[in-house]
């Protein structure tokens, strides 16, 4: 039985930008299709063993032809495969998402279409240009500047029909072309009936909606040479008319506008730091993934759970599986009545409050060394046996106090860290600040990405930013020397580090 096509529209760009319903899909799932404009971002939204498949432009490589993404949906389909081809802006407005429905219908083939937010009408308004507007636009034109047949002659076709029409005009794929559109546009400006000339208004938006957005404004007579001189990068938007004339955007853009992210840890923990970087106004992207895999060998530590006088947890990671471990032997939760219970910080202390505990101990300041430091003054009263639960690669220091204190130590390794999915670039130059959540992620990107952890150590860029002491000495250990740490060690405190550290850089 064949399986189903989603032809999804991804958006104008910006990660949070594509529907629920499109989220939805690229996390279920088996094929995903994507191009360039689509963006590598929602790979990291796909399941691991999802079939991620590129099919766009890229530098030095020719372009996918339609009649081969064609084959290749209709052959996933058919071997019962759930694909996405998911598309940037929406698949109907120049994506070829029609060819490919037509495709798919002549095939039997069953298939949704999933809207996006298009780039003609998102794009400008990101830089704060409204396509239609009461007082001065009361429609707008979409045109692309890119044909199947002779685009120069394609184009100077569809600017005369458009010479003496009202509204703005808004041109995709024309940046390569912005002085044949300024050169048509003006050509009848002798003619009275044409409304322009070259005191129009324009602006050209490249990156829109991203972090590197730029916006150039000028007019139909000055705009090439404004391009030239900002050299700014395909893909661009083009809007020709009164309204590029106007600046509506926000005065309060986020404290961490135009900062762009790379991030090396957990899928829970990216996903959580994603999303208060964006609302910060930063755009985030997994550099990466380092996948969280279960010890099994754990039933000592559930069978002498009464033992115990303390249970120490040093992860949210880790109170998610204690619990897990919990269900599948059947341990009822009473059992830890008499324990008392420690977390390293806020968000281990959040995640063990969700299933209705209260942490007995949780340090000030949110790293393993403080937490053995205030335990050990805790446990000196009396004889105490101590659960640690944690990570196979941690800090041994916690281990250490607790045991100078006189303590009964039974440590349980809960889980280990290894280096799982990883980003589609190949650099992170362009990226202000490489997050590094512990010392096994600074191994697994040394090991997993050579060419990127070369760049950082070797050239200072991006600034690497710890979450905690220890991941800062190892990434120090392993030739890093531009590296921030956040006062406290979670992502709360990690956001206010770059936040301080951005605002100090030059012109913010």
């Amino acid at each position: 039985m064949a399986g189903n096509v989603y032809l999804v529209g991804a958006g104008p760009g910006r990660h949070d930008l594509i529907t629920l319903r499109g989220l939805e899909l690229i996390r279920e799932c088996d094929v995903l299709l994507y191009d360039k404009l689509a963006g590598d971002s929602f790979l990291w939204e796909t399941r691991v063993d999802c079939e991620c498949i590129y099919v766009g432009k890229q530098a030095g490589h020719h372009s996918m032809k339609q009649e081969e993404i064609n084959a290749l949906l209709i052959k996933r389909a058919q071997e019962g495969k759930n694909v996405v081809r998911l598309k940037g802006g929406d698949p109907f407005v120049f994506g070829r998402g029609g060819e490919e429905a037509e495709v798919l219908i002549e095939h039997g083939i069953p298939f949704e279409l999933v809207p996006g937010v298009t780039s003609a009408v998102a794009v400008p308004e990101a830089a704060g240009i409204p396509v239609t507007h009461r007082q001065v636009s009361r429609s707008f034109h979409v045109i692309t500047a890119h044909s199947a047949g002779n685009q120069s002659v394609y184009l100077a076709e569809q600017i005369r029909h458009l010479r003496d029409t009202e509204g703005t005009l808004v041109f995709l794929m024309g940046l390569s072309r912005l002085e044949d559109i300024c050169r048509e546009l003006t050509a009848g400006q002798t003619d009275q009936a044409t409304r322009f000339c070259e005191n129009t208004p324009v602006a050209v938006i490249s990156n829109g909606t991203l972090a590197e957005q730029i916006a150039v404004r000028g007019t139909l007579g000055t705009i090439c040479e404004k391009v030239r001189k900002a050299d700014i990068p395909s893909p661009a938007v083009i809007v020709v008319g009164e309204t590029a004339a106007l600046d509506l955007t926000n005065n309060l853009p986020g404290e961490l506008y135009g900062c762009k992210i790379g991030m090396v840890g957990t899928a829970s923990l990216m996903d959580k730091l994603e999303r208060k970087f964006r609302l910060a106004g930063a755009q985030a992207d997994g550099i990466l993934e380092m996948q969280v895999i279960p010890d099994d060998a754990q039933d000592f530590c559930f069978e002498e759970l009464n033992s115990f006088t303390w249970l120490v947890f040093t992860s949210a990671n880790g109170v998610k599986l204690f619990f897990d471990g919990m269900k599948e032997r059947k341990v009822d939760v009473r059992s830890l009545s008499g324990i008392k219970i420690a977390a390293v910080g806020s968000g281990t202390a959040q995640v063990l409050a969700d299933r209705g505990i209260q942490a007995d101990y949780v340090p000030d300041r949110y790293d393993t060394e403080s937490l053995g430091e205030g335990l050990a003054a805790l446990l000196r009263d009396g004889k105490h046996r101590v659960l640690l639960y944690r990570a196979e690669e941690a800090n041994p220091v916690l281990e250490q106090k607790l045991k100078a204190a006189g303590a009964e130590i039974c440590v349980q390794t809960a889980y280990r860290v290894s280096p799982g999915r990883v980003t589609v670039r190949d650099s992170v130059q362009d990226m202000d600040y490489l997050i590094f959540a512990s010392a096994s992620g600074v191994k697994g990107l040394a090991e997993r990405c050579p060419k990127l952890w070369k760049e950082l150590i070797g050239n200072g860029v991006p600034t690497a930013a710890a979450i905690g002491c220890h991941t800062a000495d190892a990434l120090r250990a392993a030739g890093c020397q531009n590296i921030i740490v956040a006062e406290r060690f979670d992502s709360e405190g990690l956001t206010e580090r770059l936040i301080q550290d951005w605002k100090e850089r030059d012109g913010k």
